[in-house]
């Protein structure tokens, strides 16, 4: 019987693959380690200078960019569309003024606040997280911003990924520091696209940015370091559990069905994402429930909301300042700044000796990108 099960598993991805006139394709599994150095910074080198030819093309036959961009979506590969998702995400997709508040009186047009994807998610890497001067600042009424809603631009690879956790719990918020927002990766990516940009991006365009964070390596729980680090990490990490960090910061959330639906029948495969085989069970740890918790008045926004969505801590030491707004430059800051139902967590940290504090930092610190070698944009 076991065998029978077995081979059924093994069958339906295999049928989710076939027919319906549909493109499927497999994004193939991270790299294990460090990128080679040499043939990465070719390649770093060779895609600095080939979108820096590209600036030139543009400048001598406008439209050069649009062109280029049309062919690679005519394919029917990854890479390409990938490669245009990458361009998209790192080129100015508009001109004219911005605006970092986003007014919210009678009568107020909202204006973009930035020119490019990759001016407020830029920390830590390719589609990484924003900075302090990067805030977005929500439905600020009649301009006043201090009365707005600040938000720190969060990091999105990995996006992909948490849709897949997410789905089929309605209770779960994938993406967005409180509930309400998009719960499909490629909707979130049209979304940020109007709020941000003040563009209207096709469904091609989406999908293309949407390839390219999914092909982006995720998140990793760092090992190669010092066995002495290497040990007070794995204490950090039961002190972790220990205090109830891991209560909602759960460390990994199941993945049902590995398939992400784009548009126009496009389909991305993340199971080599999701386990080291490719088959089940398969797992993300974004070290999140994707849930809303209250986290104390000392939180909240200005009109007094205090229900954010617990944080993802992958790749937690690539990126910072922390919490939704910004405010906490450290990590203990962000431990310290918890309270609401967040509260007994923080006074069991507090209660632990110094050392073993510092041993649960270590293990944060280890939450980190894979090592990587980009060109200049």
């Amino acid at each position: 019987m076991a065998g029978v099960t077995k081979t059924a598993a093994n069958i339906l991805p295999a049928l989710l693959l076939v027919g319906c006139g549909r493109s499927t394709w497999v994004v193939p599994p991270a790299p294990a380690g460090a990128p080679a150095l040499q043939p990465a910074l070719e390649d770093a080198f060779a895609r600095a200078a080939a979108r820096r030819e590209a600036d030139y093309r543009e400048i001598v036959a406008p439209g050069s960019f649009e062109r280029a961009l049309a062919d690679r979506l005519s394919t029917r590969d990854l890479q390409s569309w990938a490669r245009a998702g990458e361009e998209l995400f790192v080129r100015d997709v508009r001109t004219g003024p911005v605006d970092p508040v986003r007014r919210a009186g009678a009568g107020e047009r909202a204006v973009a606040d930035a020119t490019r994807c990759a001016g407020c998610h830029h920390r830590g890497g390719q589609a990484g997280a924003g900075s302090y001067a990067d805030l977005a600042y929500y439905d600020a009424p009649d301009g006043d911003l201090l009365r707005a809603r600040p938000r720190l631009p969060p990091m999105l690879v990995g996006a992909a990924l948490l849709e897949l956790a997410a789905r089929g719990d309605q209770s779960r918020q994938p993406f967005g520091r409180a509930p309400g927002r998009p719960r499909r990766v490629r909707d979130m990516i049209a979304a940020c696209a109007a709020e941000h940009l003040g563009a209207r991006w096709d469904d091609a365009r989406v999908d293309a940015v949407a390839a390219w964070l999914a092909v982006l390596p995720e998140p990793i729980a760092e090992t190669r370091m010092r066995d002495a680090l290497l040990l007070r990490a794995a204490r950090g990490r039961a002190a972790f559990q220990r205090v109830g960090c891991a209560s909602c910061h759960t460390p990994s959330l199941a993945v049902s069905q590995p398939l992400l639906a784009l548009a126009e029948g496009r389909r991305l495969d993340l199971r080599a994402r999701l386990s080291r085989d490719g088959e089940p069970p398969y797992q993300v740890w974004a070290y999140s429930d994707l849930r809303a918790h209250d986290l104390g008045p000392a939180l909240a926004d200005p009109d007094g909301a205090a229900q954010f969505v617990t944080a993802p801590l992958w790749g937690l030491d690539s990126r910072g300042p922390y919490l939704h707004d910004g405010r906490a430059a450290t990590v203990p800051d962000a431990i310290e700044a918890h309270a609401g139902e967040a509260a007994t967590a923080r006074e069991q940290y507090r209660a632990l000796p110094g050392p073993e504090q510092s041993d649960l930092r270590i293990f944060l610190a280890s939450l980190t990108r894979p090592a990587t070698v980009e060109g200049i944009p």
